[in-house]
């Protein structure tokens, strides 16, 4: 009996991470909308150079809280090209609000709606907020999880960049 009790505690407990891509796989196409509803393919527009990409929803605090950071990081790495992409399908009013109440101004991260979730579930998004970093040559670099995840972006970039 006590046996149960404790594997009943260690799952209700225990919150396995969700899976990611892994390392050095391919990076599925990025080609969405902006909420503006301009057309985006963020990989083809990166033209071989790093990617962050950030799937997120609006009402996240978590995404609400790093969107700054974000924009920070795309004006340490100007050559890096930045997107978050909403992992909810949301309406492209609430994902402008997003941008406008918590991006700083001038800031190069593009907001795209993800109607259907292809691009979420191609990246297999469970929580949000999930980063990857995909290198220059189209591979996924670097995959996290809420803010730590988004804290670990900067080295990666770093390394990437040859220093920034």
């Amino acid at each position: 009996m006590i046996g149960i009790a404790a594997l009943f505690l260690i799952v209700l407990l225990v919150h396995p991470t969700p899976p990611m891509l892994q390392a050095g796989t391919p990076a599925p196409s990025i080609a969405l909308r902006t909420a503006g509803g301009q057309p985006d393919n963020v990989l083809q527009r990166a033209n071989h150079r790093p990617v962050v990409v950030e799937f997120i929803e609006a009402g996240c605090v978590t995404c609400q809280q790093e969107a700054p950071a974000l924009c920070r990081l795309g004006v340490t790495y100007p050559q890096v090209t930045f997107a978050a992409i909403d992992a909810a399908g949301e309406s492209a009013a609430a994902l402008q609000q997003f941008a406008a109440r918590y991006q700083s101004p001038g800031c190069a991260t593009a907001v795209l709606l993800d109607p259907g979730l292809q691009v979420s579930r191609a990246y297999d998004v469970r929580v949000v907020p999930t980063v990857y970093v995909i290198d220059s040559a189209g591979k996924i670099a670097y995959g996290g999880l809420g803010a730590q995840g988004i804290e670990g972006v900067a080295a990666v970039l770093q390394r990437l960049t040859n220093g920034g």
